[in-house]
């Protein structure tokens, strides 16, 4: 599968009050500004427009039922992460700090940059975080870098992207002989476990998840699920042994315009060491790193790092 990373780097001109988890906020002001950007049609429901096939909004942001092969049926994921800013302790934002948000693209995704950094200028104007007597904090965007080279400015407004991308491929990640991993959940992971919510990460309870997350991308945005034994490699990950577990469950709500309701996206942060033999699982686990897993990784919920130790 196809993927590049992209770093949008932003300066506030008006005082911002951001909540703890920022995704959120930015992923929700993200769809609403791309489909005012993107929708020709201007209808509510995306469902039965003539032209979603084509449109860059319902490519990102909706999740179709997918057609075809062992995955019809399933909802199809979106082509994007998005890494929000790290610093969950702080709120609050004066005119002239920076702030940077990360977008990971995937397949097609990654032809549609143009429309993300112009919807990303459109936030800027619209405002980001609660409204406070200057009204939303509104930004800049001052550049936008793809990995360590810029390819955009804010004060030229010119896009200088060449099209560079990665494969990610986990049959080409090299096997880590390891027997002793730390796992940092970076941001809250949302995993089940007997069809419920859980906050004990297991590690055949991580592995299964990886594996969910990497065949519904592959299926839906690469050459078709890699063909591996998810069965073995699930069960055997019942003999790999947790040894230290610092986590806990942390709360985050957001509102949704669409449902009009308020939801739970709240998950596990913290660490976990696991012993065993870990080797089999570093590919599938350095893929997930890249990806996220769990549900809601839109919003940037289920970041990983994963460390040999």
């Amino acid at each position: 599968m196809n993927y590049a990373e992209f770093k949008f780097r932003c300066t506030f001109e008006t005082p911002a009050l951001l909540s703890h988890h920022k995704g959120s906020g930015i992923r929700g002001l993200f769809g609403h500004c791309l489909k005012k950007v993107a929708c020709a049609q201007k209808q509510s429901s995306c469902d039965n427009c003539l032209l979603n096939s084509t449109c860059v909004y319902f490519q990102i942001f909706e999740s179709p039922k997918l057609q075809g092969g062992r995955h019809t049926g399933n909802v199809r994921p979106h082509p994007f992460v998005l890494v929000p800013p790290g610093d969950t302790s702080r709120r609050e934002f004066a005119p002239g700090e920076q702030f940077d948000m990360t977008f990971k693209l995937f397949g097609p995704a990654i032809e549609w940059l143009p429309y993300m950094v112009f919807c990303a200028e459109q936030m800027g104007k619209r405002g980001l975080g609660a409204r406070n007597r200057h009204g939303w904090g509104r930004f800049r965007l001052d550049e936008v870098r793809c990995g360590e080279a810029p390819i955009y400015s804010g004060e030229t407004r010119i896009l200088e992207y060449k099209g560079k991308k990665k494969v990610l491929d986990v049959q080409k990640i090299t096997p880590m002989p390891v027997d002793n991993i730390e796992v940092f959940f970076m941001l809250p992971l949302r995993l089940k476990s007997k069809n419920r919510l859980t906050d004990s990460i297991d590690f055949q309870t991580l592995i299964r998840a990886c594996c969910r997350r990497m065949a519904a991308l592959e299926d839906a945005f690469g050459e078709g699920e890699p063909d591996l034994d998810y069965k073995g490699l699930i069960n055997k990950a019942a003999e790999i042994r947790t040894v230290m577990s610092d986590t806990r469950w942390e709360r985050v709500y957001r509102y949704s315009n669409r449902q009009r309701t308020t939801m739970n996206i709240g998950g596990v942060v913290g660490r976990v060491q696991y012993r065993g033999d870990i080797a089999p699982y570093w590919p599938l686990l350095k893929y997930a790193e890249t990806v996220h897993i769990g549900k809601q990784t839109a919003f940037g919920n289920g970041r990983i790092a994963v460390m040999a130790c």
